[in-house]
């Protein structure tokens, strides 16, 4: 655990000095580009490095990491057959390009994590001002999660991408990103969904009205499957120890915990475009992971709106106002402890190995 300590640990210190650094900005939540002092930018670069740093370098850490690193040669050349047939062509496109200049499995790795890190934490930079909280919860929420299932993390980041024109409501550009996270992985095609309720009124209809729709979904496994299937064109086997898992209790809890929290605070204050976009942001997050708990497959899900739900708090936490700090302070703290456990108990997670110790 030590290195993961030592990783956030140094991230924090460098996301303060940025925070630190940076313009000062007033309270109210960010709803278009942001623009950063060049110091702060520099050491929130710098907190990204760390991260891209030890991912990168990591070596047999998640649990595909050895079907990425043996068989990256055969994911590069076939590139060209998975672009003629949409199948999901991204992380071969990146370890092809990548093996032109160093034709070994570390560098692949290392690129492909580089840009899904980069990728996403340049959209919270350039989206919120409260880059310090923005970039520690990223590390505690979403940095192992690059480590694991590395296609659909790599769709996750350019699916992130698309956060600006989900929030401008701009479809046809939203759209684009979608299209380029599919081509990455196939379950970005089910996000699209989110263009069509993030900016729906919070109230008592709408909520009962999504509580309804869960429910069926979780009594009809069966249909989602058989729509997993069509998407992903390849037969999953439904008995498997992976898709029939339930997810750990504590996991489900950590991601419905912000929608609870800031749905409750905000229940009685007057709504605003704003708010109303980033509380529904976390509101799905939390669906998704009761939709999902009975299959830690489809649990994957969650990986999409992660993010979102990092640069939520970001920004609903500025309505805390007297009670700001401690609200942050007490978020990753939670966050902290939840992610401390979840790598403690994960072989493939710990304990961390060196690429130099292969």
């Amino acid at each position: 655990m030590t290195t993961y300590f030592v990783t956030w640990g140094a991230v924090a210190l460098l996301a303060m000095v940025a925070k630190q650094t940076d313009f000062q900005f007033g309270e109210e939540l960010s709803y278009s580009k942001v623009r950063h002092a060049t110091t702060a930018k520099i050491f929130f670069f710098l907190a990204c490095a760390v991260l891209v740093f030890v991912g990168g370098c990591r070596y047999f850490i998640g649990a595909d990491y050895y079907a990425y690193y043996t068989f990256y040669r055969e994911y590069a050349e076939s590139f060209f057959e998975r672009l003629r047939g949409f199948d999901e062509p991204g992380l071969s496109f990146v370890f092809w390009l990548t093996t032109k200049a160093w034709n070994d499995g570390f560098a692949c790795i290392f690129v492909v994590d580089a840009i899904m890190i980069l990728l996403v934490l340049k959209v919270l930079r350039d989206n919120t001002d409260n880059i310090a909280v923005g970039i520690i919860l990223y590390a505690m929420i979403c940095w192992t999660g690059t480590f694991n299932g590395m296609r659909q993390a790599l769709a996750v980041a350019v699916f992130f991408c698309g956060f600006p024109y989900l929030r401008d409501k701009k479809i046809i550009k939203f759209g684009i990103f979608v299209f380029l996270a599919f081509l990455c992985h196939k379950s970005a095609l089910v996000m699209a969904l989110l263009y069509f309720v993030v900016h729906r009124k919070i109230d008592a209809k709408n909520i009962i009205i999504l509580a309804i729709a869960s429910v069926a979904v979780i009594y009809s496994y069966d249909r989602v499957f058989d729509f997993t299937n069509e998407l992903l064109d390849k037969e999953l086997d439904t008995e498997g120890a992976y898709i029939s898992r339930s997810v750990n209790i504590l996991r489900v809890a950590a991601n419905m915990a912000p929608g609870i929290y800031f749905a409750a605070k905000n229940w009685k204050r007057e709504a605003d475009e704003r708010s109303t976009f980033y509380l529904n942001l976390l509101i799905i997050h939390g669906l998704i992971a009761i939709v999902t708990l009975n299959s830690a497959y489809l649990a994957r899900l969650n990986m999409y709106t992660a993010p979102f739900i990092v640069i939520s708090i970001c920004e609903l936490v500025k309505r805390e106002k007297e009670n700001r700090t401690i609200t942050e302070i007490i978020a990753i703290i939670l966050y902290f402890a939840f992610q401390t456990y979840q790598v403690y108990n994960s072989v493939d997670l710990s304990p961390f190995k060196w690429i130099w110790e292969r």
